[in-house]
């Protein structure tokens, strides 16, 4: 599993850089230095934590909060939660982030719980999707990058995370239930399963 993440990181970062647009119609790269308008840092506070706009260097400080032991390759970077893989993608000339966890293989996948996945989709997996390529299911969520902030980018993990790890029982990558979806009878269940995720002691 270890190299086919590897390979599937390669391919996305190959795949960014390939699709990037001519450098002339291409947007400004988003500078490393804190911006005119920005607040003044508070004592004891990184200038990342109040800058205006998020960079990649800035989320590599962050993504390293959250997983000391990650591994970075250029623009992408694997880190573990709970034994579980995320791998975060960024394309800056695009202004691109996108965060995926791996689920399982495609062809485990069957015409039913095709199904439901979409269901899912539409009510319970929030900001993340569930989404096939290179042969595997994943738990993405995708977002702009120079406007996420550190409160965001830590939703961006949970829902990635959660989505992977519900999938098979509820199906969330997060607390909520969008009511007008198929998925209302799972609240219980839901907040369950939850609760079980965030005190893994229980």
């Amino acid at each position: 599993m270890r190299t086919l993440l590897l390979f599937v990181v390669l391919s996305f970062t190959v795949a960014a850089s390939c699709q990037q647009p001519p450098s002339e119609s291409a947007p400004e790269t988003v500078p490393e230095t804190e911006s005119p308008g920005s607040k003044v840092p508070e004592p004891g506070l990184p200038p990342f934590a109040v800058t205006d706009q998020m960079t990649v260097a800035q989320l590599d400080l962050l993504l390293r909060r959250i997983d000391p032991n990650l591994t970075r390759q250029n623009n992408s970077w694997q880190l573990q939660l709970r034994n579980r893989p995320i791998i975060v993608v960024v394309d800056p000339n695009a202004d691109r982030m996108r965060m995926m966890s791996p689920v399982i293989s495609a062809d485990e996948l069957s015409e039913d719980l095709m199904f439901r996945l979409l269901q899912a989709n539409f009510d319970s997996a929030l900001d993340a999707r569930y989404a096939v390529a290179n042969e595997l299911l994943w738990s993405v969520f995708i977002h702009p990058l120079s406007p996420l902030n550190e409160q965001q980018l830590s939703s961006a993990v949970y829902q990635t995370f959660s989505a992977a790890a519900t999938f098979g029982t509820v199906f969330s990558s997060g607390m909520f239930i969008f009511g007008g979806g198929d998925s209302n009878e799972e609240l219980e269940k839901l907040q369950q399963e939850i609760e079980r995720l965030l005190n893994p002691a229980i």
